[in-house]
C-alpha cells in the first residue's frame, strides 16, 4: 500500500511524546514466557507486515517491535510484505542490520536459532516508482542497479539476509512448515492482485510435506481473495491462494497490503482455511472501501464538499505473536505505538477443521451491539463554516450544522468501528452520513477512545428543518446499536 502522507498532528505529538517515553528504557509490554499461564507453547513466532522503512524512518519501531518479540521468547519472525518503502537497497540492509543486533547470529539470548520468514510486497518491487523519487536520486543506470533492489533482487536478497531467493519457499521451524510467497511483478491495483502464479506448482509438489495433524502457516502480502475483510477488501490477491489452500483444514495464511487494523474482528476469518490480516507497523488503513467516499472523515471524493477533516493514522503500529499449543492457537495483538494491547487474545482451537470460532455468519450473528453510555445525549446546532476549495481560494462562508456526541462504550472485545448520523427533514426525507470511529484503530485505554465525537455537515446537502438527528454506534459486523437524538429547528 502507498504511504500516507505524514502529518504532524497533535495526537502525533501526544501520542509520540508517550511513545518515545516509552523508547527510552521501559519495556513496552510485561515480559513472560507464556500468554497461557502454566502452559509453554510448542512454537511462538511474531507477525509484522507493512513496515516501510524509508530513509531508516520507522526503524525505531521496528527495533522495538525485534526487542518484544525476543523477550517473548519466539522461534520465528514473520514479515509480510513491504519490508521498505521505495524498493532501496539500503533501507534493507538496515533491516538486516537491526535484526543482527537483536538476533545476533539469528540467535535469541539463549542460544536458540530464530527463523526469519520474510517475503517481499509491492514497495519492496516497486517502490521506487512511486513519485518517482528514486529514479530522481539515482538518474544513472548503474547507480539505479545498486540502489534499488528490483535491478536485481535475487541477489540483494541472498547477499543481504544470506539466504537463498525463491519466488515460493518452505521452512521448517520445530517441526512446523512456514511457506512464503514474494510479491514478484512490476504494477499494483490493490483491488484483485494478479499474485505469484508459481503458488499452485509450489503446493501441488509439496503436498505430501503438511501434516494434517498439525498447522502449517503461509505468508503472502495481498489478502488470500475472499478471506479476511471480505469480498470487497482493498489488497487482495487474485483467487490463486485461496484456491489451493482451500484443500488444507490446517492451512493458517498471514496478509498485509492493506494496513486494516488489528482492532477490527474482520481480520481473522475462518471458511476452509484460516486466513488473518496482519495490520502494519507504519500506519492504519481507514478500511474505507466498503463504501467509498462515504465517510465524512474519510477520503474525500473529488468535487464533493466537505467541512469534516480526515485523520492521521500514524498512531497505528501494529503487530502479533502467535503461540501454537497442541489444542490451540492463540493469537496476541500488539500496538506499538504506545505500547499497549490491541484486546482479548484470539484463541482457535485445534484442529482447525473441527471447531471454527471466527466464522464470519456466526460472529455477525452473535457479535452484541456496541452501545452509547447511559443518558447520553447529541448536541446539535447550526453554524457558518468557511468553506476553501483550494489553498489559493478565499473561501466563502457557507451553512452547516455541528453535531457532537459521546464515544460509545468500548471493552476489549467490543467497539464502534463507526457511527451513522440521519436526518430526517418535516417532509420525511432522509439523509444518512457516515462517520468512523476517531479511535477505531486504538487501544480503548488511549484516551481518544474515550473523547467526545465532533461533526460538521453541509446544511445544503440535508433535508431541510427542523431536523431530527439520530446517532447509532455501529460494530465492524455493522450491528447498530441503540440511537440517541435530538432536534435542530
Amino acid at each position: 500500500m502507498q504511504m500516507a502522507e505524514n502529518k504532524i498532528t497533535r495526537r502525533f505529538f501526544i501520542g509520540g511524546a508517550s511513545a518515545f517515553g516509552a523508547f527510552s528504557g521501559c519495556r513496552f509490554f510485561s515480559a513472560g514466557s507464556d500468554f497461557c499461564e502454566g502452559e509453554k507453547p510448542r512454537l511462538r513466532f511474531g507477525v509484522a507486515s507493512d513496515v516501510h522503512i524509508c530513509f531508516g524512518r520507522n526503524i525505531d519501531y521496528f527495533k522495538k517491535m525485534l526487542e518484544d518479540f525476543r523477550d517473548r521468547e519466539v522461534d520465528a519472525v514473520m514479515i509480510c510484505g513491504d519490508i521498505v518503502d521505495l524498493g532501496m537497497v539500503s533501507d534493507l540492509e538496515l533491516i538486516a542490520s537491526t535484526w543482527e543486533s537483536v538476533f545476533p547470529g539469528n540467535r535469541a539470548p539463549d542460544g536458540r536459532h530464530v527463523e526469519k520468514i520474510f517475503v517481499t510486497g509491492n514497495h519492496d518491487w516497486v517502490g521506487h516508482t512511486y513519485g518517482n523519487r528514486a529514479k530522481k536520486l539515482y538518474a544513472n543506470q548503474e547507480d539505479f542497479a545498486k540502489n534499488i533492489l528490483c535491478s536485481d533482487i535475487k541477489s540483494h536478497w541472498q547477499r543481504i539476509f544470506n539466504e537463498p531467493f525463491s519466488p515460493v519457499y518452505m521452512k521448517d521451524v520445530k517441526g512446523y512448515k512456514f511457506v512464503g510467497a514474494h510479491w514478484l511483478k512490476n504494477d499494483c491495483n490493490g483491488k484483485c492482485e494478479d499474485f505469484n502464479d508459481e503458488i499452485k506448482s509450489f503446493y501441488d509438489s509439496h503436498a505430501r510435506d503438511f501434516d494434517p495433524s498439525l498447522p502449517f502457516f503461509h505468508a503472502q502480502h495481498p489478502h488470500p481473495k475472499n478471506s479476511c475483510y471480505g469480498p470487497w477488501a482493498w489488497g487482495r490477491d487474485n483467487g490463486v491462494t485461496t484456491e489451493i489452500l482451500s484443500k488444507y483444514p490446517n492451512a493458517v495464511a498471514f496478509s498485509g497490503h492493506s494496513h486494516y487494523s488489528l482492532t477490527d474482528e474482520r481480520s481473522i476469518w475462518q471458511g476452509a482455511f484460516t486466513s488473518i490480516g496482519t495490520s502494519s507497523l507504519s500506519y492504519t488503513g481507514l478500511m474505507t472501501d466498503k463504501y467509498p467516499g462515504e465517510y465524512e472523515n474519510g477520503p474525500k471524493p473529488k468535487n464533493k464538499v466537505r467541512f469534516m477533516r480526515g485523520f492521521d493514522t500514524i498512531d497505528g503500529k501494529q503487530a502479533m505473536i502467535v503461540s501454537v499449543y497442541d489444542d490451540k492457537i492463540v493469537i496476541n495483538r500488539r500496538e506499538y505505538f504506545t505500547g499497549q494491547s490491541l484486546g482479548d487474545d484470539w484463541v482457535m482451537p485445534l484442529p482447525a477443521a473441527e471447531s471454527k470460532p471466527f466464522a464470519y455468519a456466526k460472529r455477525a450473528k452473535t457479535q452484541r451491539a456496541p452501545e452509547f453510555p447511559a443518558n447520553s445525549k447529541v448536541v446539535a446546532s447550526k453554524v457558518k463554516h468557511l468553506v476553501k476549495l483550494s489553498k489559493d481560494d478565499k473561501g466563502r462562508y457557507e451553512d452547516a450544522y455541528t453535531v457532537k456526541f459521546p464515544a460509545a462504550e468500548a471493552s476489549s472485545s467490543l467497539r464502534a468501528r463507526e457511527y451513522t448520523v440521519t436526518f430526517t427533514g418535516s417532509d420525511g426525507n432522509k439523509v444518512m452520513r457516515r462517520i468512523l470511529s476517531p479511535a477505531f484503530h486504538l487501544p480503548i485505554t488511549n484516551p481518544i477512545a474515550k473523547a467526545e465525537v465532533d461533526c460538521i455537515f453541509v446544511a445544503s446537502m440535508l433535508p431541510k428543518p427542523p431536523l431530527k438527528v439520530e446517532v447509532r454506534p455501529l460494530s465492524c459486523f455493522e450491528k447498530a446499536g441503540r440511537a440517541i437524538s435530538t432536534v435542530i429547528a
